[in-house]
């Protein structure tokens, strides 16, 4: 109990009393089992699953941010299920970046 008591507590710095809230309401109504340390942290970033973030490429930040790493003139050449899998694999690595505490957007 020590053991995940302190690897929470590590992994928790950081982030503020809103963020925990809002973690703590996502994973209430959203999760049926408690959720990894990873998991936690992105609820409390924002960060959405890579396949929503698809659809919001857009208008959400990070979605942007992963969207312009893809070459925009390749994404418009490859078919949609290529597309997508090239920003869900540009997405994810910013996501981690992002919740390891990497700022690098």
């Amino acid at each position: 109990m020590k053991i995940a008591l302190k690897e929470w507590s590590e992994a928790l710095v950081g982030l503020t009393p809103e963020q925990l809230t809002i973690a703590l309401q996502h994973c209430k109504t959203t999760c049926e089992f408690p959720p990894s340390i990873a998991q936690f942290r992105k609820a409390a970033l924002g960060i959405m699953p890579a396949e929503q973030a698809w659809l919001c490429r857009y208008t959400d930040t990070l979605a942007s941010a992963a969207y312009e790493q893809c070459d925009s003139y390749l994404m418009k050449q490859l078919s949609e299920k290529e597309a997508r899998a090239r920003f869900i694999d540009a997405y994810e690595l910013l996501a981690d970046d992002l919740c390891r505490g990497n700022r690098n957007e």
